[in-house]
């Protein structure tokens, strides 16, 4: 969430620094009073700002209205501060431990079917976590060592998978766990 906020604010700077130095110009070349110029460059430097602010404090509203779900949504529903998610967490931990093992299959599949590092870092970022931790408790390989580890997991007795999807738009891994996985475990 914290990356969707500063890309937007990088965003908008860059929009001010270009408004600001395209105003410039066109005033040099058309012999414009300088003091008057560079009011209007000003001016044009923070629309490009308010413009970055307007959008990141409008996308709650947003999320609301047309009933989005953002990756900032999906993020604020996935703190563990959340009181539903503070009560599995107390009531009900292996489940709880489950889903986020769970989460982290959804992840290593991607991986496995050739997601690249800026994919994997974006789905960290969906899950509140890094790219190395998802790497590292998760389940990455081949469709063998995914079932090799899903094997592991039955051993201690885990008998039924949940997937989390975090992006409707993004079933690769479903795909890829339902053609490559699921018809090697039955």
């Amino acid at each position: 969430m914290k990356h969707s906020y500063r890309t937007a604010l990088l965003a908008g700077v860059m929009i001010g620094v270009t408004n600001f130095l395209t105003t410039i110009a066109v005033s040099l070349t058309n012999s414009a009073d300088f003091h008057t110029s560079t009011l209007y460059a000003l001016w044009s430097a923070l629309g490009g700002l308010f413009s970055a602010v307007l959008c990141i404090g409008l996308q709650p509203l947003m999320e609301w209205m047309f009933n989005l779900t953002t990756s900032a949504k999906l993020l604020e529903l996935s703190n563990p501060n959340q009181p539903l998610l503070r009560r599995m967490l107390l009531e009900a931990p292996g489940s709880y431990h489950h889903s986020i093992i769970v989460a982290n299959l959804a992840e290593t599949a991607a991986t496995a079917i050739g997601a690249n590092d800026a994919d994997i870092a974006r789905r960290a970022d969906l899950a509140g976590s890094t790219p190395e931790r998802l790497r590292a408790h998760g389940f990455a390989g081949t469709p063998a060592e995914v079932i090799d580890t899903l094997g592991a997991l039955a051993e201690l007795g885990i008998d039924r998978f949940y997937f989390q999807v975090m992006r409707m738009q993004d079933l690769d891994h479903i795909e890829f766990i339902g053609s490559e996985v699921l018809p090697q475990l039955r």
